[in-house]
C-alpha cells in the first residue's frame, strides 16, 4: 500500500511539473520528494503494527527486524528534499525581486 501511494505521489508530482508556474514547480518538488521517500520506505520491510525488534520471550530471529538502511536513507532523503525546497523557494524569491526592480526602472 505504501508503494502504491508513493507511485501516486510521483505521478502527481510529474503532473505538477507539466504546468509552467513557479508554485506548481515547488509543489512538484514536494510531492516528488515525498513519493520517493515512501517508495524507499516501503522497501524496508516495515510491518504495520509491528515492532522493529523481537518481543519479550521470543526466539531471536532476523526475519522480523526492520531494515535500518532504508530508514537511514529515508531520513537523509527528507533532509535533502527540504534543502532543495528551501533553495528553490529562495531562487524564486530572488527572481521575483529582480523582476520587480526591472519593472520599477
Amino acid at each position: 500500500m505504501t508503494f502504491i501511494v508513493g507511485c501516486i505521489f510521483i505521478v502527481v508530482g510529474l503532473l505538477f511539473l507539466l504546468k509552467n508556474t513557479w508554485v506548481n514547480c515547488i509543489f512538484a518538488i514536494i510531492t516528488l520528494g515525498n513519493g520517493a521517500n515512501l517508495i524507499i520506505f516501503s522497501i524496508g520491510n516495515v510491518l504495520a503494527h509491528g515492532y522493529p525488534f523481537n518481543g519479550e520471550g521470543e526466539a531471536f530471529s532476523t526475519v522480523r527486524f526492520a531494515d535500518p538502511l532504508t530508514q537511514a536513507l529515508v531520513l537523509t532523503a527528507i533532509v535533502i528534499s527540504f534543502a532543495t525546497l528551501c533553495f528553490v523557494i529562495s531562487v524564486v524569491k530572488k527572481i521575483n525581486d529582480v523582476r520587480k526592480e526591472e519593472e520599477a526602472q
